[in-house]
């Protein structure tokens, strides 16, 4: 007893009080820090070479975390492997003048075994760059071994008899393991021992010391490692996944190990887990074990051989090198303290786009909304990911997964995917979050007040008009189809051109039969509301946005090219993006897809139409068409067109008082 307290004392000294460390090591988004307490348990059926018959056994484990300590137990339920070997035949020389007599509560039975190792003990301490580590745990024998008795009465006169001898003996596992790493590899070394301490039955005592070496390959997302102690040798490899439709904040942990043992006993054997999060702090787990040894039997030596070589400190349990298989599921549910702090700072931030209009949905899923600077305060490499969230479910985008090396800075561009809905109000103000994901937890960064705007909503930037073209629209489609049939010129006698510059002519006459001009009575100084094409045909009205909007759409959808002429006080500053609403006019330019050389051919002076480049590169000839007049036919819409453009685009004595753009559709 009083060996066994000294190597508790010893045992309990603050140079070893750590745990397992390879089992226990893990990818940084599943390690403990500080304030963290997991919980876990596990179930699983096993069939061993020893037993005849399948059986559930459970496990269960707590572990928390302290900042340079992790503390931690294994509980095993049912966890006894029970042995039965067939004992040694007897033999007994007797002569023919000889008698023996047999007991009748002579009972003949196989010997038995019972050995569990009930409980683990563990911790880890940090220790800058190095990582110091211990197990230990204690490993309960129980053997019942019958034993016969001869005793000889007289000269000729034998009994046989016989007792139980019951022997109880109670063993002490235990490793000590020290890692470093030197990016991105990281190395061990220890020594484990399988009787530290022995109670009981001490015949069979044995004292075995043996040294370890590792080395493994980390790149944070996966893990490679390879741990010795010369005749032992286990390979595990873990690796995280991504999986959106599981999680956004945690990655699905897979493990797949392999192992052989040599000394004393020999084995192989390979395990796989995969631990899949179902919410931010609950992991399901599911494993399969099987292990092989070369004998085909088991017997009385292999016990012992195996029992004495259970000593490396990476066997989570006892019989990891037991010949079995079994198969395990399992929960565990992790606790933290809300006010931990991220290891991923936030230098800067800055939003350049806080309104934000539902008519530009594709716009902001390529253009930036803002970016942060960010930098890893933390000693080793650290991935995370940021969410930017609009209340209300109106819009939301998460980052990849970035890797930040250790005292890294970088800049993270930040954009929107907004959800094929709108708003109710035409103008609503909300609140934009960011929130940092790392290590499978979760912190609000930053609220940034933005201002969402219906889908009818304008910027006033002319070249934001194309979001409410909709030239694949089906309703837009027929009814321009049906238009082009009956605008069509059908005149042999006339050129090509001729035939392409008439028909145009009579669709867009057509177009605008009935089609009045009204001022749009939503506009205010802050935003302009713009008609999408398909309620502009259905109203047969619109002011200058919503006239160009509809014509152009209708003539890109029988594959005309368009652009439209943004004409502005030049007194306005356009930097601004147009917040604030200007008195100014848009009116459209059509390419006819004539080349300028034909321009004779359709009768055309040169102030009655503008060249310009086509998709196809070529110089063709475009004309002006004024949509607010479209009513009144081709020629009318032409003419005012033309006016307008030599008024503010040509004429140099108005060049100076007016801002003129010119954007393609």
């Amino acid at each position: 007893m009083g060996r066994f307290c000294t190597y508790c004392i010893l045992l309990m000294s603050p140079m070893l009080l750590f745990a397992q460390f390879d089992y226990h090591r893990e990818l940084s988004q599943w390690e403990l820090e500080k304030g963290d307490v997991r919980f876990s348990i596990s179930s699983g059926i096993s069939k061993f070479v020893t037993t005849k018959n399948k059986f559930l056994e459970s496990k269960v484990s707590l572990r928390f975390a302290t900042e340079y300590w992790e503390f931690g137990t294994y509980i095993r339920l049912n966890n006894q492997i029970n042995f039965e070997i067939p004992s040694d035949d007897s033999f007994l020389n007797i002569s023919d003048d000889q008698t023996v007599f047999i007991n009748p509560n002579l009972i003949l039975t196989n010997e038995s075994y019972q050995i569990s190792k009930p409980i683990s003990l563990f911790a880890t301490r940090h220790f800058g760059a190095i990582d110091v580590t211990v197990d230990l745990s204690p490993v309960f024998r129980l053997e019942r071994i019958w034993t016969p008795l001869i005793n000889q009465i007289d000269s000729t006169t034998y009994t046989i008899s016989n007792y139980e001898d019951i022997r109880n003996q109670a063993d002490f596992v235990s490793g000590v393991l020290a890692s470093t790493t030197l990016e991105p590899f990281i190395f061990f070394a220890g020594i484990s021992s399988l009787s530290v301490a022995r109670i009981g039955d001490t015949r069979s005592s044995r004292m075995d010391v043996v040294p370890m070496i590792g080395v493994g390959i980390m790149n944070g997302i996966s893990w490679l490692n390879l741990i010795t102690n010369f005749s032992d040798v286990r390979v595990q490899h873990l690796q995280s996944f991504y999986i959106p439709w599981l999680t956004e904040e945690r990655s699905v942990y897979f493990r797949l190990q392999g192992q052989l043992s040599k000394r004393l006993f020999s084995s192989y054997g390979a395990s796989c887990e995969v631990i899949a999060p179902i919410s931010e702090r609950m992991q399901l787990s599911a494993g399969y074990t099987a292990v092989r040894s070369k004998s085909a039997s088991f017997s009385e030596k292999d016990l012992k051989n195996w029992y004495v070589s259970v000593s490396p400190p990476w066997d989570e349990d006892m019989e990891s090198r037991l010949p079995h298989s079994s198969v395990k599921i399992g929960i565990q549910y992790d606790l933290r303290k809300e006010s931990q702090q991220s290891f991923v700072q936030l230098l800067r931030s800055n939003f350049q786009r806080t309104d934000i209009y539902f008519a530009k949905r594709d716009f902001y899923a390529y253009n930036s909304v803002g970016e942060i600077i960010i930098r890893n305060t933390a000693s080793d490499m650290v991935d995370c990911r940021f969410v930017l969230e609009i209340e209300g479910g109106l819009g939301t985008y998460r980052t990849e997964q970035l890797r930040l090396e250790p005292n890294q800075t970088i800049t993270v561009p930040l954009f929107l995917y907004l959800p094929d809905v709108t708003i109710q109000k035409s103008s609503e103000t909300k609140e934009m979050h960011l929130s940092l994901l790392e290590r499978g937890k979760e912190w609000k960064v930053t609220t940034v007040p933005v201002t969402v705007h219906e889908a009818h909503h304008w910027d006033g930037d002319t070249k934001n008009l194309h979001f409410f073209l909709t030239p694949e629209d089906p309703t837009i489609i027929t009814n321009a189809r049906k238009i082009l049939l009956s605008s069509a010129e059908m005149d042999s006698s006339k050129t090509v051109q001729q035939r392409m510059f008439f028909s145009l002519k009579r669709f867009i006459t057509a177009l605008g039969r009935n089609l009045k001009y009204v001022s749009d009575p939503t506009t205010t100084f802050v935003t302009d509301r713009v008609q999408y094409p398909v309620e502009t045909l259905e109203q047969q009205a619109g002011d200058c946005e919503d006239l160009v909007v509809y014509t152009a759409t209708s003539l890109m959808s029988i594959g005309y090219q368009c652009a439209v002429v943004d004409i502005l006080p030049a007194s306005k500053n356009r930097s601004n993006n147009n917040t604030q609403k200007d008195v100014g006019h848009v009116f459209l330019l059509v390419d006819t897809g004539i080349e300028t050389e034909h321009a004779f051919e359709i009768n055309l002076v040169d102030v009655e139409w503008i060249a310009r480049k086509s998709v196809n590169g070529k110089s063709t000839i475009w004309i002006p068409v004024e949509t607010t007049v479209l009513n009144k036919g081709f020629d009318e819409a032409s003419r005012s067109g033309v006016i307008q453009y030599y008024e503010h685009v040509i004429a140099p004595e108005e060049f100076r008082q007016h801002s003129v753009r010119v954007v393609d559709f």
